[in-house]
């Protein structure tokens, strides 16, 4: 069990469902009478397809996981990557088969974005210094993913979710790159520039907590900005600062948690006020 739950790696997959639900709640402007059981199943078509290229990702990289990450599942043995391989064919149907539950635009959106996602893990050794930048945009297709199944943007806080995807583009890139520095030895088809990526990483997260104080104006309410100074700057800060690149994914993870917590209380709290 526990080689299957590092395999899905679900401290990634599940926490990435929320900002899927509460950017549809935001986008449809907090109306979802009647939609919550298609909302319920769109959340599951992620959760699949998340699932699904986590195994197709260790089935693919077991060549690099034998430097990087020895201890993996398949590359350690624990699961055969026959039986990896078929997990992650499983976990797409189910995503397409979630998907159609929804709707036939949703079906397509997640289509769409599966085949973006498969081609990435064949090809993501491949794109040299795109690899960050091509990463970080499939990370934030969730946002248009979410446009679909809210059925387009309205209401009092639609204006901020532009920031939050800046925000997310920009922090997921710094993250990638910090990886990218992790894994050189056995990643890189080319030497690669740590001096200069490890600045560039720390640019983007910096530049992308930045991103989120505009959505101050762009419909939330005025406790929005000290609750992201309060809680998202100081991790931001621990990222950029520190000089080992554990804590830095640490504080990159906290820094998302905090923007959870921070966009799911706003509209509760604080819903038709500014």
């Amino acid at each position: 069990m526990r080689a299957w739950l590092e395999l899905l790696r679900l401290q990634y997959s599940l926490p990435f469902i929320w900002p899927f639900a509460l950017t549809v709640w935001y986008a449809s402007g907090g109306n979802l009478s009647g939609r919550y059981a298609s909302l319920a199943w769109a959340c599951g078509s992620l959760m699949s397809l998340l699932c699904g290229t986590y195994c197709l990702n260790d089935v693919l990289d077991v060549r690099f996981d034998a430097i990087n990450a020895p201890g993996r599942p398949i590359c350690s043995g624990r699961i055969s990557r026959r039986t990896g391989a078929c997990a992650a064919a499983l976990f797409f149907v189910a995503a397409l088969g979630l998907a159609g539950v929804v709707g036939l635009r949703f079906f397509i959106a997640i289509f769409g974005l599966g085949a973006a996602l498969v081609e990435y893990n064949f090809f993501s050794k491949r794109l040299g210094l795109c690899k960050p930048f091509v990463a970080s945009l499939l990370v934030t297709m969730i946002y248009p993913l979410a446009f679909v199944q809210a059925g387009g943007i309205t209401g009092p806080r639609a204006g901020s979710l532009y920031c939050f995807a800046v925000w997310m583009f920009l922090t997921v890139c710094g993250y990638e790159m910090f990886k990218d520095i992790r894994d050189r030895r056995g990643d890189s088809q080319s030497p690669l520039n740590v001096k200069r990526y490890w600045t560039c990483g720390n640019f983007c997260i910096a530049t992308g907590a930045i991103a989120l104080l505009p959505a101050a104006v762009f419909g939330m309410s005025s406790a929005y900005a000290p609750a992201v100074i309060a809680l998202v700057f100081p991790a931001a800060v621990w990222a950029i600062i520190s000089r080992r690149l554990r804590n830095k994914f640490i504080a990159v993870y906290i820094e998302f948690l905090a923007m959870g917590l921070i966009t799911t209380l706003d509209p509760i709290l604080f819903w038709g006020s500014r």
